[in-house]
């Protein structure tokens, strides 16, 4: 069932049946900055721009959380896609309500509001994620080979179209060089379901999760695609989510390939113009 965010005073007055989104615009992805340049021995004096980053302070059912460092957009994305792929909740249905504080804090409300949280935290472990890529320890337990997206197949200009069209919506990258996008497509028809871009790779992609399983969409028969390097954080977190098809124009770790392969997820990489490498499950890659 899909949510939206509220903020807090409209969560006391409407209740859980009258939920709507009234959280305000989102702050700019980038901001202009002075900067002294330098080129070809001559100091010049310019306004340029630059990715802006701001800190989400998350919290489940009132009790503090996590704080992440991020892009000031889709925060409650973010918030409801780093508590899937970060273990907090196993399912989207657990989630009652995403409530946007305000421009710096979410709370997530539980169904079950005995929900203990704190024996979740005392058991993070910290890893290569940017900003505070926070991971539960029981991510360290390899996701047993569990089918999923048997029905989704791909041919070799579908994984182009989709980068490149992931490319031609990073806006902010292309301003500023400080950004990384991730998208989720619909491979039936080739339609977009949610796109992010943030200061980190995990977070663009927790956005992304974040944004379809808010609008109620079934990751399991998505492609993910996204930007940046494929650790094995990034690769837990699409299978967290059930995306089948995680693709990246960058490169896997040996970790995230292994993972990948036990999970029954098809990892391609290095897509770059007229081509790309698979480091797992080429089989629902059609036309090789």
């Amino acid at each position: 069932m899909a949510f939206v965010s509220r903020t807090e005073e409209a969560a006391a007055v409407e209740g859980p049946a009258g939920a709507k989104d009234v959280a305000g615009s989102p702050g700019a992805l980038e901001r202009d900055a002075a900067a002294v340049r330098y080129v070809n021995g001559r100091r010049e004096e310019v306004s340029d721009r630059v990715a802006a980053e701001a800190v989400l302070h998350l919290s489940i059912n009132g009790e503090k959380v996590v704080s992440l460092l991020c892009s000031p957009t889709q925060i409650e994305d973010l918030a409801a896609g780093f508590a899937l792929t970060s273990g907090l909740i196993d399912s989207p249905a657990e989630i009652r309500d995403v409530i946007r504080l305000d421009g710096t804090r979410v709370d997530l409300r539980l169904r079950d509001e005995g929900r203990d949280v704190s024996s979740l935290l005392a058991r993070k472990v910290f890893t290569t994620g940017c900003g505070i890529g926070m991971i539960l320890e029981d991510v360290l337990d390899r996701p047993g080979a569990d089918p999923m997206g048997n029905g989704v197949r791909l041919r070799p200009d579908d994984i182009l179209r989709l980068m490149a069209d992931l490319h031609r919506r990073s806006r902010t990258f292309k301003d500023t060089g400080g950004t990384h996008s991730a998208a989720a497509y619909d491979p039936a028809n080739g339609g977009l379901v949610a796109f992010a871009e943030d200061l980190g790779r995990h977070n663009a992609v927790d956005k992304v999760i974040g944004a379809a399983i808010r609008r109620g969409v079934d990751l399991g028969r998505a492609v993910l695609v996204s930007s940046g390097r494929v650790s094995s954080e990034v690769l837990l977190k699409a299978a967290r989510a059930r995306c089948p098809v995680l693709v990246t124009k960058s490169a896997p770790t040996d970790l995230a390939a292994e993972i990948a392969q036990a999970a029954g997820i098809t990892l391609v990489a290095f897509t770059r113009s007229r081509k790309f490498s698979i480091y797992a499950h080429p089989e629902r890659v059609q036309g090789l």
